[in-house]
């Protein structure tokens, strides 16, 4: 499982790898954590964007990536979460600089319907 964010003042991809999970203690937390999701509803538009992350679990079977399962996190400011199962990000990758003018954008590619709210366990992992 690998997570990525959207990082102001980087020359780097766009989101930015920033960890990578294999402990299956990890992935269980991560998976209870996913399966405690509100009931979707459209993104909260009135709320402002802290955090924009990418999170994607990879299934392999002897070594081949049979599926992934990608989901983009968004943490605003005032600390409640919202996440979505988005496809792998493709069009949402960017070589260009990041930055915050670009959260709408970023949203309307991922879409506006489908948002859950999140509890906070994610914290004790990012």
């Amino acid at each position: 499982m690998q997570t990525a964010q959207y990082v102001i003042g980087t020359t780097r991809v766009q989101p930015e790898l920033t960890n990578v999970y294999n402990e299956q203690a990890d992935l269980t937390v991560w998976q209870k954590w996913l399966e405690g999701a509100a009931k979707p509803q459209a993104f909260p538009e009135d709320k402002n964007i802290n955090i924009i992350q990418v999170i994607a679990f990879y299934y392999e079977v002897k070594g081949q990536t049979m599926r992934t399962d990608s989901y983009m996190l968004v943490t605003f400011k005032d600390g409640t979460l919202y996440m979505k199962q988005i496809r792998p990000p493709n069009k949402i990758q960017d070589v260009d600089p990041y930055n915050e003018s670009e959260n709408d954008l970023i949203i309307r590619r991922a879409g506006m319907d489908g948002w859950c709210q999140m509890g906070d366990i994610h914290k004790r992992l990012l």
